[in-house]
């Protein structure tokens, strides 16, 4: 539902801020909306959603997020945009 969310907050006002927990980092890991690879993924979704709101990641992985941050830096975002670090699920 994380996914779902980040796409609604591209299309509703206002909203503040994400806090997105565990969200895959591509549609051919999470929900599938035909033909949407053909145009973007969900690392582009969410730094167009930071240019909008305060976007916060949470995840065990955060070398998959390099375009956002990449977008982060070259705006000169502080807060625009973070990943927390969570630790990696126990098996």
């Amino acid at each position: 539902m994380g996914i779902n969310a980040l796409y609604a907050s591209l299309f509703e006002d206002p909203v503040t801020r994400l806090d997105l927990h565990d969200l895959p980092t591509s549609h051919s890991d999470g929900p599938a909306y035909p033909n949407v690879l053909r145009h973007t993924d969900i690392p582009e979704v969410t730094a167009i959603a930071a240019g909008r709101s305060r976007c916060v990641i949470y995840t065990d992985r955060p070398d998959e997020w390099t375009f956002a941050t990449q977008v982060k830096e070259k705006l000169g975002w502080e807060k625009q945009f973070e990943i927390r670090e969570t630790e990696p699920p126990t098996k």
